[in-house]
């Protein structure tokens, strides 16, 4: 990021230039590192660090052309720039460390609305979907698991991606780490993630095998899991997208679960619990109609 950072910055005048740095520094890049220290800083997040870099900086160009100085920065300012900008959540960040800093005014720049989530899958076909994952030894081990994971619990792509097999617990009654709780396995999951943890050995990308990294998902680096992105795409290939996947088993828990409950176990906010909720409650006819009562593993 560093480096980037410098060639980024170096064709930028000087005073903006000096802006920016500090900003990268003691904002991005500091918050990047605390992340890098838990082995949370992914590859996705160090994109979503330059793009942050790259609207700030084509903020403070759209200043520079308008003739307008940070200090004296109005509301009407910030109007007119979103009338020709989309780029709100990372200016909106810019604005609020500014103002911190007294560098500017109380500015707000209001989120855009939501989209609510309109890709399911039906009851049969995440049924479908989920039997797959279980029992079609033609799948690859590393799509059943993620599939499992994500059609079962709704879990991010970017978590699964980075479970260990310290998260994962035998005995009579397994259990993987989801969020900060164990939450119980079917012996069906259980059995995939454990023959996933016991005999998959990564291989580089020149065809060497080489030590297992502790990780469930390994990637072709040694010391690397899978990215987000790789898995994404992989169960693209094989008709398991994401966005419907996930949504719908969140759905399906959130009808049966109270929000705090959702919350706890799956490691989500309160907030995203409770919109998922009130989405199962009106949605309940058009989707979970046909409920079902026997065991389907």
């Amino acid at each position: 990021m560093q480096p980037w950072l410098e060639r980024t910055l170096t064709p930028l005048p000087a005073q903006r230039r000096r802006t920016l740095h500090i900003y990268a520094e003691w904002a991005l890049l500091r918050r990047a590192r605390r992340r890098a220290a838990r082995g949370r800083f992914t590859p996705a997040g160090a994109a979503a660090v330059r793009n942050a870099i790259r609207c700030t900086a084509a903020f403070l160009t759209w200043l520079d052309d308008h003739d307008i100085l940070l200090a004296s920065l109005t509301q009407g300012d910030i109007d007119t720039w979103l009338s020709e900008r989309r780029d709100r959540r990372h200016v909106r960040m810019f604005l609020r460390w500014a103002h911190e800093r007294r560098l500017t005014g109380n500015l707000e720049i209001s989120d855009c609305p939501r989209d609510e989530p309109h890709r399911w899958w039906s009851e049969s076909e995440h049924w479908t979907h989920l039997r797959r994952c279980l029992h079609d030894e033609a799948l690859p081990l590393d799509v059943r698991v993620t599939g499992s994971l994500m059609l079962l619990y709704g879990m991010p792509i970017t978590r699964i991606a980075v479970l260990t097999p310290s998260d994962l617990t035998g005995g009579s009654t397994p259990h993987l780490r989801i969020g900060g709780h164990p939450v119980a396995l079917p012996p069906a999951v259980h059995q995939l993630l454990r023959r996933q943890a016991d005999h998959t050995e990564p291989i580089s990308a020149v065809g060497r095998i080489t030590p297992r990294p502790g990780w469930l998902l390994p990637g072709y680096a040694a010391g690397t899991h899978h990215s987000a992105p790789v898995l994404a795409r992989k169960m693209r290939l094989h008709c398991l997208p994401v966005r419907p996947s996930r949504n719908t088993a969140l759905l399906a828990l959130a009808a049966d679960l109270p929000a705090s409950v959702l919350s706890d176990t799956l490691g989500i906010s309160i907030s995203a619990a409770l919109q998922w909720t009130r989405r199962a409650a009106r949605d309940r006819n058009s989707y979970l109609a046909a409920r079902p009562t026997e065991n389907r593993y």
